[in-house]
Protein backbone atom coordinates (compact mmCIF):
# COMPACT_ATOMS: atom_id res chain seq x y z
CA UNK A 1 0.00 0.00 0.00
CA UNK A 2 1.32 3.42 -0.97
CA UNK A 3 0.66 6.55 1.06
CA UNK A 4 0.48 10.11 -0.21
CA UNK A 5 2.91 12.74 1.00
CA UNK A 6 0.07 14.41 2.92
CA UNK A 7 -0.72 11.20 4.81
CA UNK A 8 2.95 10.63 5.65
CA UNK A 9 3.37 14.26 6.74
CA UNK A 10 0.29 14.04 8.95
CA UNK A 11 1.52 10.81 10.56
CA UNK A 12 5.01 12.17 11.28
CA UNK A 13 3.53 15.40 12.63
CA UNK A 14 1.24 13.44 14.93
CA UNK A 15 4.04 11.26 16.29
CA UNK A 16 6.35 14.22 16.87
CA UNK A 17 3.69 16.33 18.60
CA UNK A 18 2.66 13.40 20.77
CA UNK A 19 6.23 12.89 21.98
CA UNK A 20 6.88 16.60 22.43
CA UNK A 21 3.71 17.44 24.33
CA UNK A 22 2.93 14.21 26.19
CA UNK A 23 6.44 13.02 27.03
CA UNK A 24 8.01 16.41 27.68
CA UNK A 25 5.67 19.40 28.00
CA UNK A 26 2.96 17.68 30.07
CA UNK A 27 5.33 15.46 32.02
CA UNK A 28 7.56 18.31 33.15
CA UNK A 29 4.79 20.95 33.25
CA UNK A 30 6.57 23.33 30.88
CA UNK A 31 4.89 26.70 30.52
CA UNK A 32 6.46 27.81 27.25
CA UNK A 33 6.65 24.91 24.78
CA UNK A 34 7.53 27.27 21.93
CA UNK A 35 11.06 27.66 23.35
CA UNK A 36 11.37 23.88 23.46
CA UNK A 37 10.42 23.69 19.80
CA UNK A 38 12.82 26.50 18.85
CA UNK A 39 15.71 24.66 20.50
CA UNK A 40 14.80 21.41 18.79
CA UNK A 41 14.68 23.11 15.38
CA UNK A 42 18.10 24.65 15.98
CA UNK A 43 19.61 21.28 16.88
CA UNK A 44 17.88 19.55 13.97
CA UNK A 45 19.39 22.15 11.67
CA UNK A 46 22.85 21.54 13.14
CA UNK A 47 23.19 17.77 12.90
CA UNK A 48 26.86 16.86 12.78
CA UNK A 49 28.02 20.22 14.10
CA UNK A 50 29.68 20.79 17.45
CA UNK A 51 27.08 22.24 19.83
CA UNK A 52 27.09 23.62 23.36
CA UNK A 53 24.47 25.15 25.62
CA UNK A 54 26.14 28.49 24.93
CA UNK A 55 25.66 28.04 21.16
CA UNK A 56 21.97 27.41 21.74
CA UNK A 57 21.73 30.43 24.06
CA UNK A 58 23.34 32.69 21.46
CA UNK A 59 20.90 31.45 18.82
CA UNK A 60 17.93 32.16 21.05
CA UNK A 61 19.24 35.64 21.87
CA UNK A 62 19.53 36.39 18.16
CA UNK A 63 15.89 35.33 17.83
CA UNK A 64 14.94 37.62 20.76
CA UNK A 65 14.11 34.61 22.93
CA UNK A 66 15.12 34.50 26.58
CA UNK A 67 16.21 31.23 28.23
CA UNK A 68 18.84 30.58 30.88
CA UNK A 69 21.70 28.13 30.35
CA UNK A 70 20.22 25.88 33.05
CA UNK A 71 16.88 25.81 31.23
CA UNK A 72 18.61 24.95 27.97
CA UNK A 73 20.55 22.12 29.63
CA UNK A 74 17.33 20.78 31.13
CA UNK A 75 15.58 20.86 27.76
CA UNK A 76 18.49 19.04 26.11
CA UNK A 77 18.11 16.34 28.73
CA UNK A 78 14.36 16.12 28.08
CA UNK A 79 14.98 15.58 24.36
CA UNK A 80 17.38 12.76 25.10
CA UNK A 81 15.08 11.09 27.61
CA UNK A 82 12.28 11.16 25.01
CA UNK A 83 14.68 9.81 22.33
CA UNK A 84 14.02 12.79 20.09
CA UNK A 85 17.75 13.50 20.18
CA UNK A 86 20.85 11.51 21.05
CA UNK A 87 24.10 13.04 22.23
CA UNK A 88 27.53 11.96 21.03
CA UNK A 89 30.41 13.09 23.22
CA UNK A 90 33.90 13.75 21.91
CA UNK A 91 36.77 11.42 22.78
CA UNK A 92 40.44 12.43 22.82
CA UNK A 93 42.02 9.42 21.12
CA UNK A 94 45.61 10.33 21.96
CA UNK A 95 44.81 11.29 25.56
CA UNK A 96 42.35 8.41 25.93
CA UNK A 97 39.75 10.46 27.74
CA UNK A 98 36.19 11.60 27.22
CA UNK A 99 35.79 15.34 26.64
CA UNK A 100 33.02 17.08 28.54
CA UNK A 101 32.42 20.05 26.24
CA UNK A 102 31.20 20.61 22.70
CA UNK A 103 29.25 17.49 21.84
CA UNK A 104 27.12 16.66 18.80
CA UNK A 105 23.43 15.84 18.67
CA UNK A 106 21.71 13.47 16.28
CA UNK A 107 17.98 13.35 15.69
CA UNK A 108 16.05 10.18 16.53
CA UNK A 109 14.15 10.22 13.23
CA UNK A 110 15.08 12.33 10.22
CA UNK A 111 11.39 12.49 9.37
CA UNK A 112 11.00 14.90 12.30
CA UNK A 113 13.66 17.18 10.84
CA UNK A 114 12.07 17.14 7.38
CA UNK A 115 8.67 17.80 8.96
CA UNK A 116 9.90 20.87 10.85
CA UNK A 117 12.47 22.32 8.46
CA UNK A 118 11.59 20.83 5.09
CA UNK A 119 13.86 18.60 3.03
CA UNK A 120 17.10 20.30 2.02
CA UNK A 121 19.28 18.75 -0.67
CA UNK A 122 22.32 20.54 0.75
CA UNK A 123 21.85 18.69 4.05
CA UNK A 124 22.41 15.24 2.58
CA UNK A 125 25.91 14.89 4.06
CA UNK A 126 24.73 15.60 7.61
CA UNK A 127 21.66 13.40 7.09
CA UNK A 128 23.91 10.51 6.07
CA UNK A 129 26.02 11.09 9.17
CA UNK A 130 22.84 10.92 11.26
CA UNK A 131 21.81 7.67 9.58
CA UNK A 132 25.19 6.05 10.26
CA UNK A 133 25.13 7.17 13.89
CA UNK A 134 21.69 5.66 14.48
CA UNK A 135 22.69 2.44 12.72
CA UNK A 136 25.78 2.07 14.90
CA UNK A 137 23.69 2.62 18.03
CA UNK A 138 21.16 0.03 16.83
CA UNK A 139 24.02 -2.46 16.43
CA UNK A 140 24.94 -2.01 20.05
CA UNK A 141 28.03 0.19 19.71
CA UNK A 142 29.01 2.94 22.08
CA UNK A 143 29.62 5.84 19.72
CA UNK A 144 31.77 8.92 20.29
CA UNK A 145 33.30 11.62 18.10
CA UNK A 146 37.03 10.97 17.77
CA UNK A 147 39.47 13.85 18.31
CA UNK A 148 43.09 13.46 17.25
CA UNK A 149 45.19 16.61 17.59
CA UNK A 150 43.15 19.29 15.80
CA UNK A 151 41.37 16.81 13.53
CA UNK A 152 38.10 14.96 13.94
CA UNK A 153 37.04 11.39 13.24
CA UNK A 154 33.31 11.26 12.55
CA UNK A 155 32.70 8.21 14.71
CA UNK A 156 34.62 5.94 17.04
CA UNK A 157 32.45 2.87 17.62
CA UNK A 158 33.24 0.43 20.43
CA UNK A 159 31.64 -2.84 21.46
CA UNK A 160 32.92 -5.87 23.38
CA UNK A 161 36.58 -4.97 22.92
CA UNK A 162 36.13 -4.04 19.25
CA UNK A 163 36.93 -0.53 17.99
CA UNK A 164 36.08 0.79 14.51
CA UNK A 165 36.65 4.28 13.14
CA UNK A 166 34.24 5.75 10.58
CA UNK A 167 34.35 8.69 8.22
CA UNK A 168 31.06 9.57 6.53
CA UNK A 169 30.78 11.67 3.39
CA UNK A 170 28.27 12.18 0.60
CA UNK A 171 30.52 11.50 -2.39
CA UNK A 172 34.27 11.11 -2.89
CA UNK A 173 33.99 13.62 -5.68
CA UNK A 174 37.55 14.92 -5.99
CA UNK A 175 41.11 14.37 -4.85
CA UNK A 176 40.90 16.80 -1.93
CA UNK A 177 37.81 15.03 -0.54
CA UNK A 178 39.49 11.63 -0.88
CA UNK A 179 42.63 12.87 0.85
CA UNK A 180 40.61 14.49 3.65
CA UNK A 181 38.38 11.50 4.39
CA UNK A 182 41.07 8.82 4.17
CA UNK A 183 44.03 10.93 5.29
CA UNK A 184 42.67 11.70 8.75
CA UNK A 185 43.15 8.04 9.68
CA UNK A 186 46.91 8.35 9.17
CA UNK A 187 47.12 10.40 12.38
CA UNK A 188 45.77 7.61 14.57
CA UNK A 189 48.76 5.29 14.80
CA UNK A 190 46.80 2.18 15.78
CA UNK A 191 45.62 -0.99 14.06
CA UNK A 192 41.89 -0.72 14.62
CA UNK A 193 39.60 -1.09 11.61
CA UNK A 194 38.99 2.11 9.66
CA UNK A 195 36.11 2.57 7.21
CA UNK A 196 35.03 5.41 4.91
CA UNK A 197 31.33 5.39 4.03
CA UNK A 198 29.85 7.27 1.08
CA UNK A 199 27.13 6.96 -1.55
CA UNK A 200 29.70 6.18 -4.25
CA UNK A 201 28.90 2.89 -5.96
CA UNK A 202 32.07 2.34 -7.95
CA UNK A 203 34.86 3.72 -5.78
CA UNK A 204 37.56 1.20 -4.85
CA UNK A 205 36.81 -0.98 -1.81
CA UNK A 206 40.31 -0.38 -0.47
CA UNK A 207 42.32 2.85 -0.54
CA UNK A 208 45.78 2.81 1.01
CA UNK A 209 44.72 -0.10 3.18
CA UNK A 210 41.54 1.61 4.40
CA UNK A 211 38.13 0.13 3.62
CA UNK A 212 35.53 1.99 1.61
CA UNK A 213 31.89 0.92 1.61
CA UNK A 214 28.71 2.23 0.06
CA UNK A 215 26.49 3.48 2.88
CA UNK A 216 23.39 1.64 1.65
CA UNK A 217 25.28 -1.65 1.32
CA UNK A 218 26.81 -1.15 4.76
CA UNK A 219 23.41 -0.48 6.36
CA UNK A 220 21.98 -3.63 4.78
CA UNK A 221 24.98 -5.75 5.79
CA UNK A 222 24.10 -6.71 9.33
Amino acid sequence: MEFSDDVIFSYISGVFNSILFKDIVSRFNLRNPSILLDIFKFLADNIGNIVSSKNVSNYLKNEKISASLNTIREYLGYFQNAFLLQKANRYDIKGKKLLELYEKYYIGDLGFKNHLLGYKQNDIAQDLENIVYLELISRGYEVTIGKVNNLEIDFMAQKAGETIYFQVTYLLADKSTIEREFGVFEKLGDNYKKIVLSLDEFFTSNYNGIEHKNIIDWCLDK
